[in-house]
């Protein structure tokens, strides 16, 4: 049985635990858990061959009866017959039991506020490990591999942290993504995605300027780390409901609710493939 669409939704938050850039809770483990001992499961061997076991009765019975001789039993029928029909429950029983594990681990993971208790305190590790590891950093933030080969120990370090660190940041904005999609109602231009003062750090212009293709945002994702733990701005990872809540702080009625969705080009999380994060050669946006 595949795995429900819903599930492989939540796939990038669970891929995120497993890559060890933040601890989900034990209810969602334990019901990961559950599900992976389901699929785990082998099935009861299928009979050998009833059809072959009917056949070979029917013809005991009729030289039985040619013969004057007593019927054989059908023992060997009713033993084929019910490990056929064993099979067959367990197969239905199995598929309904996944069905089920697999509600009970998207339920888990929706349930368990993951963002509050998971991903803001991995964010809190990241950008403190950033800020530590900044000014060894900063004086190689544009250097190419060749040039950091040759540039001294600390600054290589430092590179090596970001890619790491750029790595774990991502994939927590991928969970973050896929827990707050479709739930966000006022904050669709994703202001509120990933900074507190967007605005801010577009030079009090936003969305105008955004909207020319402006960014102040560099494109690597190392060097996107370093500008956010090094500008003024305000990181943070907010469910839905908080972000829609800066939202109405910000704006109230004074402008009307936006309708459309923000484009690709938006500052908010984006689903971008895994390799896209924590190599510095590959330009990636969240």
């Amino acid at each position: 049985m595949r795995r429900s669409s819903e599930l492989n939704k939540l796939s990038a938050v669970l891929a995120g635990h497993d890559a060890g850039a933040y601890k989900l809770g034990d209810s969602v483990l334990q019901a990961r858990d559950a599900l992976g001992r389901l699929e785990r499961a082998e099935p009861p061997m299928p009979p050998a061959d009833p059809a072959g076991a009917r056949e070979t009765l029917i013809r005991d019975i009729v030289e039985a009866s040619m013969s004057g001789e007593a019927w054989p039993t059908s023992d060997v029928v009713c033993i084929e017959t019910r490990a056929l029909e064993a099979r067959e429950i367990w197969l239905s029983a199995h598929e309904e039991a996944l069905g089920q594990a697999q509600n009970r681990l998207a339920s888990a993971i929706r349930n368990a506020e993951v963002i509050e208790a998971a991903l803001r305190p991995a964010l809190d590790e990241v950008l403190a490990e950033a800020t530590k590891h900044l000014d060894a950093f900063e004086a190689v933030a544009d250097f190419s591999d060749a040039q950091l080969l040759r540039a001294e120990a600390k600054h290589r370090n430092a590179a090596i942290a970001f890619d790491k660190l750029a790595e774990r940041y991502g994939l927590i904005r991928r969970a973050q993504a896929v827990l707050v999609a479709n739930h966000v109602e006022l904050d669709v231009q994703d202001e509120f995605a990933e900074v507190l003062n967007l605005e801010q750090l577009y030079g009090g212009m936003w969305p105008g300027r955004h909207q020319s293709t402006y960014s102040p945002f560099p494109a690597g994702p190392r060097q996107r780390l370093a500008f956010l733990v090094s500008s003024g701005a305000q990181p943070w990872v907010g469910t839905a409901e908080e972000r829609d809540e800066q939202w109405m702080k910000k704006y109230g009625n004074r402008v009307a609710r936006p309708m459309t969705p923000g484009s690709a080009d938006l500052l908010g999380p984006q689903p971008v493939p895994p390799e896209a994060y924590g190599n510095h050669r590959i330009a990636g946006r969240l």
